[in-house]
């Protein structure tokens, strides 16, 4: 005969055991999406490699002067004669920059489709001047994913000498939500 101290402990921890299996497997509220997009994008990490600025080309031809072989020359000189040692361009203007960068994902659940990094413009003693917003696809990703990604960006004022720095800011204060594009579906929801 089993001894009633041994039943009752018995039914006592199959039934504990039963609660806890129904509670986890039943309907438990899941996290809200915002909450789920926040917490993924702190599992990313970014690590810029490089940049390259360009300038962006004037199409000059003799046909926008006037006067023959004096237009012609006007021409060449105003597109540079492609040697070597052209000068820059000074002052102010719009260029392009190529940026560079290996973006890793470390989490357990599925990554997002994209991240938004931010890009700082600054003048050479490192006053920003602008600040932008780029979006950067990281569909697919698995954890401890790396995925070397590049971007094109058109920057107005630029001169000789600026500087251009790429973040990544794991947590979003929840006004700033709007300008990030992986909070779409949660900022554009009725």
């Amino acid at each position: 005969m089993i001894p009633k101290e041994v039943v009752v402990g018995h039914r006592v921890l199959l039934f504990t055991l039963t609660l806890v299996t129904v509670l986890l497997t039943s309907g438990c509220p899941q996290q809200p999406p915002e909450v789920r997009i926040a917490e993924t994008r702190t599992q990313y990490f970014l690590e810029p490699t490089g940049l390259l600025v360009r300038e962006i080309e004037a199409e000059v031809s003799a046909e926008d002067f006037e006067g023959g072989e004096e237009a012609e020359a006007a021409a060449d000189e105003a597109a540079g004669d492609g040697e070597e040692g052209t000068m820059e361009a000074e002052g102010p203007r719009t260029v392009k920059v190529l940026f560079d960068l290996v973006v890793r994902f470390d989490g357990l659940r599925d990554s997002l489709p994209g991240i938004t990094v931010e890009i700082s413009h600054s003048d050479p003693f490192g006053k920003e001047k602008a600040r932008y917003l780029q979006w950067v696809e990281t569909t697919g990703m698995k954890k401890g994913d790396a995925r070397q990604l590049s971007f094109e960006r058109e920057i107005p004022d630029y001169e000789s000498g600026d500087e251009f720095t790429i973040e990544f800011r794991e947590q979003i204060p929840r006004e700033e939500w709007d300008d990030y594009r992986e909070f779409e579906s949660v900022t554009s929801a009725p």
